[in-house]
């Protein structure tokens, strides 16, 4: 595969593309999950973000009790 340039990647370089995007993903739906609560919805400016790390950190514990897990640790059989 070509990347910028033309310069050619190899597989080191591919395979941590490829983390890279799938991390992203992970990523987006848990953005998509946490808001979900109504005040995480809204843009929080900087000076509120020590009263919003707490809101956040709630948000991910419900979401962790109640909903699917978004990914699973490697080596563990659910099937």
């Amino acid at each position: 595969m070509r990347g910028r340039q033309g310069e050619r990647w190899g597989n080191a370089q591919l395979l941590r593309a490829t983390a890279v995007t799938r991390f992203r993903g992970v990523i987006e739906r848990v953005n998509r999950r946490l808001k979900i609560f109504k005040y995480l919805q809204q843009t929080l400016s900087n000076s509120s973000m020590s009263w919003a790390r707490p809101a956040w950190r709630v948000a991910a514990i419900l979401c962790n009790r109640w909903f699917v897990p978004l990914a699973r640790e490697p080596g563990s059989d659910t099937d």
